[in-house]
This record gives C-alpha cells, structure tokens and sequence, in this order.
C-alpha cells in the first residue's frame, strides 16, 4: 500500500520536473526547401531533325553563372544587424471627494451621536518602463540552386544547409530573388544583393534545447509577455509612421513616322498593291549574337586591350573541359570577338538558313579568312531563334608595311556570311487565325489608301475593303488559311495608280547632296548669289644667328599671308509657278555648286517663296 501511496507524489515530481527542464522544440522539415533539379527534357520528335534544344542547348561564350532552372549558386552570407528600442511610461491621479452631513431645521443630523459627515480619496500611480536591444550577425556561405526565372529575367533562389556533429545539429535556410547582373565572375553574391531574403540559422542538440525554456516558466511569463507587447506596440506605432503616399505615373509617347517617296517627272503609271502596302503581322525580326571569329592571320584583337576576347575564349574551352590556370593570360592575335546580326523573315521555318552580318567589337585590323564559331541568335524577347557559323566573306582589303604606310580599301573589319544561320524556332503570326486582314501603306497616303479600297471593291464586290485612314486599308478575309493565302494573293497583283508625292526637298548638309521633287514650286523671286573665297597660306621662315654669335639660337619664324576674293554675284528670277525643270536649269546657268544650291533653297524657304517642304538631313 505504500508503494501505491507514493505513486501520486512521484507522478507530481515527474510533471515539476518535465515542466522546469529543457523542452525540446526542433525545427519541422519542409519540402519546399530541397534542391531543384532541372526540368526533364522530352526527346525531340523524329521529324525535326535538330539537335538543338532551348534549356540544354551549349552555348560557347557563356560563363559558368547560374542563369537556368536547378543550376546551382553561391551566396556569401555578410549580415549584421543591430537595433534598439526604449519606452518609459508614468502616470499618477488623485481622487478626493467630501460630502457634509445633511441638516434639517436648523440641526445638523446625527447617526448615532456622530455627525454624518462622508469623505472619499482615492490614489492611483503606474510606473513603466521598458528597454530591448538586439544585434545579431552571421558570415560564411551557402550554396543553392535556381528554383524559378521570373519573366523579367531574374532567379528565385531557394536551398539549405544542414550539419550534424555527434549529438548536436545545425541548419540555415536562405530564400529570396538574385539579379543575374548582380553574379560575380566566381558564379557567387553576397547576401546584400538578395531581394526579398529570408533567412534562418537554426539548431537543436543538448545546446539547442536548452535554449527554449520549460513549460512551467512559459506560463509564468505569459503575463510579463503581454505586458511587454503592450509597451513594444505603443512605441513601434509612435515612432514608425511615415506620411506622404508615392505616385508613380506612366509616361507614354507616340511617334508618327512619315516616310517619304521622291520621283521625278514620269508619266503617271500603276503599281500593284503588293508594292504599296505590307500585311499587318506579316513582318521580319532583328537577330543579333555575340560570337568568336578565329583563324585570322595576326590581324585579332590585342587581348591587352581586348580582355573580353580572351574570357570568351576561355569560357569556350571550359565547355569541352579545359580549363586554364587563373594566373596565365592567353595573348591572342587569331582571335576577335564580334557581333552577329541578321532579319528574320516571316513564316521562317526551323531548317532554313538565313544570312547573317558579322563585325568586330574590338581592335582587330581585319577578319578576312576567319571562321565563325557557333552563335546562338537571339530575339528581342531573349530566346534563341537561329544558330549561325560559317567562314566570313569580307569585301575590303587593309595592307600595311614597316614603315607604317598602309592602304585600305573599303571596311575589312565587318563582312558576310551567305546562308551562314539555320533557323532553330519559328515565330508565331496571326496570319493564320480568322479575321479581317489589315494592310499598311508604305508611304501615308489618303488618296492612296482610297485608291486601294476602291480598287479591291471593284474588283470583289462593294464593301470588301474600307480605308481605315491615311495608312491603313481593312480587307475582310476568309476563315480558311488557306483560302487566305491565295485571296490576299490575288489582291496583292490588282494594280492602283497611288496620289502624287507631296512637295518636298530633301538637302543632305554632310554630302552636299539635294533632292527636289516633281511638284516643287516657286513663287515670282529673285535671287542674287556670289561666293567669297579665303586663302590662307603658312611660309615658315628659319632665323639663324651671325657666325660666331654668342647666345644666339636658331628658330622658325612664322610667315602667313591671307587672301580674299569675291567672285562676281549672279542674280537670276523665278517667274510664277517655277517647276523642277525651270530650277536647274537656273542654277546651272549660273555655276552654282550643290551647297551653293543648298544656301539659295533655304533662302528661298526663309522668304515664302519656296512651296515645299524643306527636309535637311
């Protein structure tokens, strides 16, 4: 019975005992934290023929940062933070109220022979005060891996880092968005550069669960807790109020392009309608690519100045497992870094081959005879669209000898590739779907763009197209692609006569060159126009001292002689509705050159008398 009685003071022991020790409260596991691994290619279908393929495609001048979903990067851990907070609270009130004894003719009233006099007081204070500081810091590093590439390029990076030693084990988890700029060459960044980070340095162990206290402590503290609470929330929301709202605004611009077309007087002729417009949709991309061009003969980049040239190199070997010692620098001369660009046409398809222009970024002299090794294209939108390699085709010559003479011959630095890139994704078009087909003018016309309209209507049948406005002309289509492509066919051979060119003249200040166009007028004006001529010649003369001088010195002197002359003026009239024809005829009666032509147009555009617009370029 003993034993029996006893059980309830062990059992009461044991609770004290499990309530005041250590409770252990280990982090939980959580999937989301484990390593991403690369998606999972499918294998290309049998009839694509390509080996290449967007997510595993090897591209041969990219470093080895991590840019692809499960690639893997090194985030050097730099935190230190520090903060401090401080409230103090004091409050006091005092209460006193007196009631004196009520009095009934005259006599004060009494309870018990004691006069019923009633006082009250009251005294309340509350002393407050509260202090909390925290710093904390954590170097070292961690290694994770790409687990998402937002749209706009940059990369959700997600890993953790667990090490266990005899019973203890610690472990940091670090999340947050990395900017592929932000990725130092060593394929690593500090933790500062980490968006949106959220990191955790956590433990358990016999150390570990020491550090969280017992149930029974707990809800003693429960009070202290929410006293404190109180306190860290008046002061948080006291000193943390900012005022103001940000407005962000979107500034848009719209550009009008005018595209003008000169002619000069010809008998008025028609052009079919595939001259005049272009289909809505149906349109080319630029491509462009960073590349290497090898085999050059000693005319490649100076690395020294060129050090771009020698990265892609070495990066290119590290794709076939070479890599070179940190403290040798290659000094190449066979080698230049170049751009590759190209126009990807419509409806290209992947197998086809395009040409492509090759030219180089840096100090090298000529890339004639060099090889271009394989360069991932890509489009506006970041994807790789065509893969280009070849053997550049150069059309200019540079030839230079010890004395330092040398010759040169159009621009050798720059050339060609013919069908040197092979389409490897085809663009999507709307061509295909249903719809009305839109066709946009070249040149802006309203009476073109009428024209048009009035053609296809007489041709098809009244309503089947409509001028949208001065550059646009609506043609309804039908559903079938098919049927479209041989309806937008037959539309494109019917022949319209477009509107006249507007007057213009365009003036060329750097080449002297001058276009005028057929419906150029001028009103009745005279011009008068003479050219003034500056010579300025240099005669150095050389004074030497008298034989057996003293002190004397031997310099050059300097001997100028300036002339002026002014070439008799000639004065021609325009009479009225001058045409093209009466104009040149003028002016090269009188001698005058084209940028004498140039100063007497605008003169003419100064005075009213011109009847065009005067377009300098």
């Amino acid at each position: 019975m003993a034993s029996f009685r006893s059980l309830p003071r062990i059992g009461v022991a044991l609770a004290l005992a499990a309530l005041a020790g250590c409770v252990m409260q280990p982090p939980r596991d959580d999937h989301q934290w484990a390593a991403t691994m690369p998606a999972e290619q499918p294998a290309s279908p049998p009839t694509d023929g390509s080996i290449y393929h967007a997510e595993q495609g090897m591209e041969l001048f990219n470093d080895a940062r991590a840019h692809r979903v499960g690639d893997i990067l090194t985030i050097t851990l730099v935190e230190s933070t520090q903060a401090s907070k401080k409230a103090t609270t004091n409050t006091s009130k005092k209460d006193v109220s007196t009631i004196s004894a009520p009095s009934i003719l005259g006599h004060t009233l009494k309870v018990a022979g004691q006069t019923a006099d009633t006082s009250l007081n009251g005294n309340r204070a509350f002393d407050g005060s509260g202090d909390s500081s925290q710093s904390n810091q954590l170097s070292g590093s961690i290694t994770v891996t790409v687990a998402q590439r937002l749209s706009n390029g940059n990369l959700l990076v997600r890993g953790e880092k667990m090490v266990t030693i005899n019973q203890g084990q610690e472990q940091i988890r670090i999340a947050g968005i990395v900017r592929p700029q932000d990725i130092l060459q060593d394929n690593s960044v500090p933790s500062t550069r980490v968006a949106d980070a959220q990191i955790g340095y956590t433990g358990k162990g016999g150390t570990g669960r020491c550090e969280y206290a017992g149930l029974a402590v707990a809800l003693l503290q429960l009070e202290v807790d929410a006293v404190l609470m109180n306190i860290r929330h008046l002061f948080t929301h006291a000193t943390l109020i900012r005022a103001g709202e940000r407005a962000a605004a979107a500034l848009r611009t719209t550009a009008i392009v005018l595209c003008a077309c000169f002619s000069v007087n010809q008998p008025v002729h028609a052009d079919k309608i595939r001259d005049l417009v272009q289909v809505a949709g149906v349109r080319s991309n630029q491509l462009i690519g960073y590349g290497l061009v090898v085999g050059l003969d000693g005319s490649g980049d100076q690395t020294t100045q060129a050090p771009f040239t020698t990265q892609s190199l070495e990066n290119m070997l590290v794709q076939f497992g070479i890599t070179v010692p940190a403290n040798v620098r290659p000094q190449l001369k066979n080698a230049a870094a170049v751009t590759v660009t190209a126009q990807l046409p419509p409806f290209a398809k992947p197998g086809q081959v395009i040409d492509v222009t090759v030219a180089s970024i840096g100090n090298a002299k000529s890339i004639r005879g060099g090889e271009l090794l394989m360069t991932p294209m890509r489009g506006a939108d970041g994807n790789v669209y065509a893969m280009a390699q070849g053997s550049v085709v150069v059309g200019g010559i540079t030839a230079s000898g010890k004395s330092g003479s040398s010759v040169q011959v159009n621009i050798s630095a720059s050339g060609r590739i013919p069908n040197g890139a092979s389409v490897e994704r085809a663009v999507a078009s709307s061509f295909s779907n249903g719809g009305d087909l839109v066709l946009n003018l070249n040149t802006a016309d309203f009476t073109t763009a009428t024209r048009i309209a009035e053609a296809v209507n007489r041709t098809y049948g009244a309503g089947t197209a409509s001028a949208m406005d001065g550059g646009s002309v609506n043609v309804r289509g039908p559903l079938d692609p098919s049927q479209r492509v041989a309806w937008l066919g037959a539309i494109q051979a019917i022949e319209v006569t477009p509107g006249d060119a507007p007057a213009r003249v365009v003036v060329n200040s750097r080449t002297g060159t001058v276009v005028i166009g057929a419906d150029v007028r001028v009103t009745p004006a005279a011009v008068a126009h003479g050219s003034i001529q500056v010579t300025i010649s240099e005669n150095p003369q050389v004074s030497q001292p008298n034989p057996f001088s003293k002190g004397g010195q031997t310099v050059v002197v300097p001997q100028s002689d300036v002339q002026v002359s002014e070439d008799g003026a000639h004065m021609f009239k325009f009479g009225p509705g001058t045409n093209l024809d009466t104009i040149v005829r003028a002016v090269n009666q009188v001698g005058a050159s084209p940028t004498d032509l140039i100063s007497i147009l605008q003169a003419l555009k100064q005075a009213g008398a011109l009847h065009a617009e005067l377009v300098v370029i």
